[in-house]
């Protein structure tokens, strides 16, 4: 009896402590030039030409994210790398998504909405 108790009180507190969070609504979220998608087991926020973010992992918490993250970004003789924290903050009906980093000093933020929209015209080369 003891064990049980033991062993309830053991899964409940675990259960009441361990942060809900769950997946993003839904996979792919965009604006006119940039794109949040699963790419390669990890999250790929693809910006302005030349540069992205790849995050690790997304877990949204209360409707909000925070994650560390490393910015690439084409030089001309091949991609440098940063750290990078990206926050997200998704509106109360699910249906857009705002992301906010820092580079290079500057504070950047971008709301996205839930699926693809991707413009042809903001594709560009680099190399």
């Amino acid at each position: 009896m003891k064990a049980a108790l033991l062993l309830l009180l053991v899964g409940w507190t675990t259960w009441t402590c361990s942060p809900a969070t769950e997946p993003l609504p839904v996979e792919t979220w965009t604006d006119a030039c940039a794109e949040l998608t699963p790419f390669q087991g990890v999250y790929r926020l693809q910006l302005e030409c030349c540069s992205y973010i790849l995050l690790p992992s997304i877990n949204v918490r209360n409707r909000s994210f925070s994650q560390a993250g490393t910015y690439y970004v084409f030089t001309g003789a091949g991609y440098a790398n940063s750290p990078v924290r990206v926050d997200g903050q998704l509106s109360a009906n699910g249906a857009t998504l705002t992301v906010s980093y820092l580079v290079n000093a500057r504070s950047i933020s971008r709301t996205l909405q839930a699926g693809t929209q991707h413009a042809a015209a903001c594709q560009c080369v680099c190399d």
